[in-house]
Order: C-alpha cells, then sequence, then structure tokens
C-alpha cells in the first residue's frame, strides 16, 4: 500500500528550516518548503514560492541569490487596465510577526531569470534568501511538477 501522505509529511518535516535573527529571537523565522516549479527544456525563467513564519520579529525579504540564474526578482502580479502584468515588489516581502506569509498567494512569486538550465522535478537548487533583519540565509528549494505541490501538501507540514 502506499501511503504518499506520510512520505510528503516526512519530506516536508525536512525542509522547515528555522532562522536566528541577528538580534537573537530564538524563533525569529521558519522557512516552510521551498519550492521551484519545473520548467520545460530550453526555459530561460521559473517561479519560485516560500511559506513563512515570522515568528515573534517582523521582518522583509529583500532578495533572493542563487548560482541557478542570472538574477532573482521577487514579482507580484497584478491587473493593469484588465491585463494581468508582472511586476517587482520594490520593497519585498514584508513578514509579519506571528504570522504566516506565503510567497506564492496574491500572485506573488520568486522570478527565477536566466536560467543555467532547466529545473527538473526532484533537483534541489541552493540558494540564499536575504532578508532586512535576519541577513543572509542558505536555503535549498526542491523543484516541484509544473502544476507544484497541492494546497494540502503546503500545510501538512505545519
Amino acid at each position: 500500500m502506499k501511503l504518499p501522505g506520510l512520505a510528503l509529511l516526512a519530506a516536508l518535516a525536512t525542509t522547515v528550516v528555522p532562522v536566528l535573527a541577528q538580534d537573537a529571537h530564538p524563533d525569529a523565522i521558519s522557512i516552510i518548503q521551498p519550492y521551484v516549479r519545473a520548467t520545460p527544456p530550453g526555459a530561460t525563467t521559473g517561479a519560485g514560492y516560500i511559506i513563512f513564519d515570522a515568528g515573534q520579529a517582523d521582518d522583509r525579504l529583500v532578495g533572493i541569490e542563487t548560482d541557478a540564474a542570472e538574477r532573482v526578482e521577487l514579482h507580484q502580479n497584478q491587473i493593469v487596465d484588465g491585463v494581468a502584468r508582472m511586476r517587482p515588489m520594490a520593497d519585498g516581502l514584508f513578514l509579519p510577526a506571528n504570522a504566516e506569509t506565503i510567497l506564492g498567494e496574491d500572485g506573488t512569486h520568486a522570478m527565477f531569470f536566466g536560467l543555467a538550465a532547466p529545473f527538473i522535478v526532484g533537483q534541489e537548487i541552493e540558494a540564499t534568501l536575504i532578508f532586512e533583519k535576519a541577513g543572509r540565509v542558505p536555503i535549498v528549494f526542491t523543484a516541484e511538477p509544473m502544476s507544484g505541490p497541492s494546497e494540502k501538501h503546503l500545510h501538512e507540514g505545519q
């Protein structure tokens, strides 16, 4: 009998990364299930998503760096004159204290430009998150199918 829920739960348990902020809050930020969507062959862009729990201190994600792409920008899709447009998030992603914030809700995402190679399902992509207060934090994105993990899977690790 297959138990994909248990296997996924076990995988998620290893993807929660506690981040200690420079101001020494013991549970400043938790980073839960960072993933990118697999891309088709020849793709030059990709998208990434992360769940954050900012713990007891506000913070802000201001950037992401990786060798897997020339650059990464934080974006939000917006409707302008009835047309969906992708806009950079000039101020980054605010992470309010004691709240879950999802880079992936409300049209937000990390946009990877100039991919070194397509993202392949199961591949691990090393990156560094840059926070206003917590500083630089290394993480690993996992490439998921183009459809991404289901909403149920996103919340199993909590």
